[in-house]
């Protein structure tokens, strides 16, 4: 009994390995990271660690947790394979308050925005090229005065 415990213990370690990624599956955007891991408090940034650093793909995506506040532009250009999850249209908010659009895609493939607003001056979405996207509960504002329109 107990070499077919550790052969099925044995077995399930090798067939399911800890990854050294699993932890770069999730990222976060907040205003605070405090002591996360994949923190970022700029959309900036984390488009350079997801798209320069991470390089997510169709078998190794990312999600990127949308906390509470309010954030600037996000953009990806040839890239994907991100999801966008927010902690809701009134709490996670992705806006330019300029005329940069508050989301830039170009060519990118497999982007999904969930329960978050995306808000702009002019342009909430701009679109370029071929790529694929979803957006679920998102709510769209252009015009006026983002975010408080």
């Amino acid at each position: 009994m107990r070499f077919s415990a550790f052969f099925l213990i044995s077995t399930l370690l090798v067939l399911c390995p800890s990854s050294a990624r699993a932890v770069d599956d999730l990222a976060f955007l907040r205003e605070d990271c405090g002591s996360l891991s994949n923190c970022f408090t700029t959309s900036a940034a984390l488009e350079s660690w997801v798209w320069g650093t991470r390089n997510p793909s169709a078998g190794d995506p990312v999600t990127v947790d949308v906390g509470p506040g309010t954030f600037g532009p996000l953009s990806c250009t040839n890239d994907g394979y991100v999801t966008f999850r927010g902690a809701g249209r009134d709490h996670s908010v992705i806006e330019s308050t300029g005329t940069t659009p508050a989301v830039s895609i170009s060519g990118c493939t497999e982007l999904a925005f969930q329960d978050l607003k995306v808000s702009a001056y002019e342009i909430a979405f701009l679109w370029n090229g071929d790529g694929t996207a979803s957006l679920t509960d998102v709510e769209i504002r252009a015009g006026g005065s983002p975010s408080r329109a």
